[in-house]
Parts: structure tokens; C-alpha cells; sequence
């Protein structure tokens, strides 16, 4: 069977995809994988960053089940405290320490697009994670 491709859904999941990097939890959403390229995408409608809400976004991974070292790419439309956004690129692999010397006095909020694109390896280097 090489042409099977299947669509799922997803209903309070948690996605522990990078520690220390903050897991996504309570995600909800649709997704396909086509087994003939090796592609699965996932729409996400509603889901949690920390204490960030996320809107809407998308995973994407080039490379599920192949032998080859894939990209994951995730957009992400996120709000919620903007001090959380500078705990989060703290965390390694991104570790983004130095934009902010005194994170704990930052208040207000945000309402921020997020892309983050890495390799699905089990130990990313950092300077393989890309941050826009």
C-alpha cells in the first residue's frame, strides 16, 4: 500500500515536542498524513502555550516515518502575557537570553504570530532552531 492517506482529529492533546521548551497542552484540531510523501499536517483551532492562548495554527513534518532527518515547521498565532514570550525564547534550544536582562518586571500583553522551524531530531542543536 503506498497511496493511504488519512485524516484525524485531535481533542485535548498535549504535545511535550522539545523540552525544556514549553509543551502545548489542551490542543484541538484536524490533520492529515499522506503516507506517499511522508507528510502530515495539523491545523490546530484552539490549545494552550503556558499561559498563552493559541488561536489558531500549523504543524507541519516533511519527514514522519522516513529514515531521513525532516523539518518541522510550526506557525502559530498565540496571545497572552507578554512576558511569557521572552520566558519562552530563554528556553533552550532557541535561548534568546540576552534581549532582556530583567525578565520578572515585564507586564503587559501580546498578540504575536510565531514560527518556529526545526529538525525533527531527538537533541536539536540550537543553532538549528529557527525563531521569526
Amino acid at each position: 500500500v503506498n497511496d493511504v492517506q488519512a485524516q484525524f482529529n485531535i481533542e485535548d492533546m498535549n504535545v511535550d515536542y522539545s523540552a525544556p521548551l514549553l509543551p502545548v497542552r489542551q490542543a484541538s484540531g484536524t490533520g492529515t498524513y499522506d503516507y506517499k510523501k511522508d507528510r502530515m499536517e495539523i491545523d490546530i483551532s484552539t490549545g494552550l502555550l503556558g499561559d498563552m492562548t493559541i488561536e489558531s495554527g500549523k504543524v507541519v513534518i516533511d519527514t514522519v516515518i522516513g529514515d531521513a532527518v525532516g523539518v518541522a515547521s510550526i506557525d502559530a498565532h498565540l496571545t497572552g502575557p507578554l512576558k511569557t514570550v521572552f520566558d519562552y525564547i530563554a528556553l533552550d534550544p532557541i535561548a534568546v537570553r540576552d534581549v532582556v536582562n530583567d525578565r520578572a518586571g515585564i507586564r503587559g500583553g501580546t498578540d504575536l504570530k510565531l514560527n518556529v522551524t526545526l529538525p525533527t531530531l531527538a537533541d536539536v542543536p540550537a543553532e538549528q532552531v529557527i525563531v521569526s
